[in-house]
């Protein structure tokens, strides 16, 4: 389920030392996973994506987040 792989991915990044600020539900339903960041923290981005790419495979977008609280957003896809 969507639910346990969300789970997984935060155990693996909490494993790594990330900090996890929020883990909710999305109201946007994707196939794929997500990772969007904050214009000045595409590094800290690739970070995530080197962790996740196998077997997630996930996908970079800059984002403005510049609203939100969070460098990096993790969408897990289903």
């Amino acid at each position: 389920s969507n639910e346990s792989t969300a789970r997984t991915v935060k155990d693996i990044l909490l494993k790594k030392g990330y900090t996890i600020e929020s883990s909710q539900k999305s109201a946007t339903a994707s196939s794929k996973t997500i990772i969007y960041y904050q214009k000045d923290k595409k590094a800290s981005a690739q970070g995530v994506q080197e962790l996740l790419k196998d077997p997630y495979n996930p996908t970079l977008e800059e984002s403005d987040l510049t609203s939100s609280k969070y460098d990096v957003l993790v969408l897990v896809g289903s």
